[in-house]
């Protein structure tokens, strides 16, 4: 990454991307074991505090070092997150994973946190590609990729994404213009 800190919070319209805190544990952990989301990823819910309040020392780290960039999902500073982005930066590569409790889709807050995160991600973190890797029966998160212009790079068991800076720069205009109208309170 570039000399600058990780910011503390990002301004995504209606909702703000915070750094997270061990007072996030319990909702983290709710985001970990959601059903609809744990779907995917394969998650201990007995474990789920722990490996909450593990998450958040382990990204602290992570921002500390300049190779992670995470960010909860919230209203404002002060309310429980929603949803969370986190980025792992390595040789010029974020990857990036993202989720969002159930109660708060279908209203554009994470098109307009994700594109928050990665236009910050390109501008700060001196990368030039961003990947995911998504399960393949995950159509929500496969369509956001798209819409963002990830390209995919499918392997036998899950699917590969990778958005390189230069697309995201030609696109990133176009999607100044997401209607973000339909992000509501939660």
């Amino acid at each position: 990454m570039d000399g600058e800190d990780v910011p503390n919070y990002l301004d995504a319209e209606l909702f703000i991307l915070r750094s997270l805190c061990r007072d996030d544990a319990p909702q983290l952990a709710e985001i970990l074991t959601n059903a609809e989301l744990s779907q995917f990823d394969q998650v201990d819910r007995a474990l789920a505090i722990l490996d909450a309040r593990m998450w958040i020392e382990s990204a602290a780290r992570g921002r500390a070092a300049r190779r992670q960039m995470t960010w909860g999902i919230a209203q404002t500073a002060e309310s429980p997150i929603i949803g969370v982005c986190d980025f792992e930066i390595d040789s010029g590569v974020a990857i990036v994973g993202f989720g969002l409790l159930p109660r708060a889709r279908r209203r554009g807050v994470m098109s307009t946190c994700l594109a928050t995160a990665i236009q910050h991600v390109f501008t700060h973190a001196l990368v030039s590609r961003i990947q995911a890797e998504v399960a393949l029966e995950n159509r929500a998160s496969i369509g956001l990729l798209r819409k963002f212009g990830f390209v995919d790079i499918c392997s036998e068991n899950s699917s590969k994404w990778t958005l390189d800076r230069c697309k995201w720069n030609l696109r990133s205009t176009a999607l100044r213009g997401i209607d973000r109208t339909r992000a509501t309170a939660t």
